[in-house]
């Protein structure tokens, strides 16, 4: 369970806030953290206002508590609208049978872009004069 590090996962924070402006993908994942948290806020404010009720002093707040258990029931068919709007529907579809996520063979990773890197700047670092800190 640490490793899917779920607490990152739903984090809210100002960087994540601003990728409502940014790209397509970034937006759609922000508004999908957005659904989460005003799930959780829905399922607090159900909690407590029928705790309230339930005891006869919520009888004001009751519409809140209906408009709270909508969303509830609304939170799992906006959240994967969200999730198809993100991902598409192959990579949703992985839920129903979980397999690796392969690279795209067309983006290259890291390693290779350092593999390559390296060895130009190995030879840079032979042309250049070696400097000799007393003569400087």
């Amino acid at each position: 369970m640490s490793l899917a590090r779920p607490l990152d996962r739903i984090r809210l924070n100002g960087a994540r806030l601003q990728a409502l402006f940014g790209a397509v993908r970034m937006r759609w994942s922000c508004i999908n953290l957005l659904l989460y948290w005003a799930f959780f806020a829905a399922v607090l404010g159900t909690a407590v206002i029928g705790w309230l009720a339930y005891n006869d002093i919520g009888g004001p707040v009751l519409p809140l508590h209906r408009l709270c258990t909508s969303v509830i029931l609304l939170f799992p068919m906006l959240h994967i609208l969200a999730l198809l709007r993100l991902t598409r529907l192959p990579h949703l579809l992985r839920i129903l049978r979980p397999k690796r996520i392969e690279p795209d063979p067309k983006e290259r990773d890291f390693g290779h872009i350092v593999s390559e890197l390296l060895p130009e700047k190995r030879a840079a670092e032979r042309r250049a004069p070696a400097r000799n800190p007393a003569n400087a």
